[in-house]
């Protein structure tokens, strides 16, 4: 059974978008088959992984306008190299269009249509990594309709913390249309050294402790780095600590959905490797 993960905070800047990359370059690199869909308009996932958005000409609306094309899904997945398991759906800007004409829907058709479209396809992969706008309502609801578990990056700002809350809220709404949604864990994002320990300490009293993942993401040049150079950690920087941060990330995840660490017997990349 597939596991749809949606990547999800209604504050924007918090590192959303990294967060989907290399936890699905960690997951694939791991054995996992993983897919990616970028769903934010502004295709900064898609840009990065080497398939910019102004040169789709059909890319990830599909899934919100499927009876509209008579295509296969498999053909739009795009292979993100070196990494043989991970695929990319692309962004379009026709992402706003699509926003606009789910709002026409009713309310079950409205939210339910990515999860439809998902469904045809979620057996070809042991992970799909949904990376959801902070804007665009119906899209994002439909990212969270169509999850099992939502990871939720937070930055050391109180806004972030209040994206979170309003999250919640819009899950414990839209469970009547998935009772299976919930929030998989809140990670840690962007810390520096002088606040991630207070900023541990502020999240833990105010959120219940049991959403809080160990796994903790530092600010890292590398990071910065990997995105000008449009490369996923592993293999770009294997062994780093920010490589090694989104390793123990996925490594996480496995174990709160009781998976195992690894689906092949040999990870695909060697991470002993200096």
């Amino acid at each position: 059974m597939s596991q749809i993960i949606a990547i999800s905070n209604q504050k924007g800047g918090v590192g959303k978008t990294t967060t989907a990359i290399h936890l699905s370059g960690a997951l694939s690199a791991q054995g996992f088959k993983t897919l990616l869909i970028d769903l934010c308009p502004s295709g900064d996932t898609s840009s990065t992984l080497g398939f910019p958005s102004e040169f789709i000409s059909i890319g990830s609306e599909v899934l919100f306008e499927a009876h509209h094309y008579h295509i296969s899904y498999k053909n739009l997945f795009r292979t993100v190299e070196p990494h043989h398991l991970l695929s990319l759906l692309p962004s379009s800007h026709k992402l706003i269009e699509s926003n606009y004409k789910l709002q026409q829907l009713p309310t079950e058709e409205r939210l339910t249509t990515l999860y439809l479209s998902i469904r045809t396809f979620a057996s070809e992969f042991d992970f799909i990594v949904i990376d959801a706008p902070n804007r665009l309502n119906n899209i994002l609801d439909n990212s969270l309709v169509a999850s099992n578990g939502v990871l939720v990056p937070m930055t050391p700002d109180p806004l972030a913390l209040d994206g979170v809350f309003r999250l919640l809220n819009r899950i414990q709404r839209l469970q009547k249309h998935n009772n299976t949604i919930s929030i998989l864990g809140v990670v840690a994002n962007k810390l520096s050294s002088s606040n991630h320990h207070q900023f541990i300490e502020e999240a833990q009293d105010l959120l219940p402790t049991s959403l809080i993942l160990d796994s903790q993401i530092m600010s890292s040049s590398i990071i910065e780095q990997s995105f000008i150079e449009r490369e996923i950690l592993q293999p770009f920087a294997v062994n780093s600590a920010p490589e090694r941060a989104y390793h123990n990330l996925a490594i996480e995840i496995l174990h709160r959905l009781g998976l195992p660490e690894n689906k092949t017997v040999t990870p695909v990349f060697n991470r002993n490797h200096e």
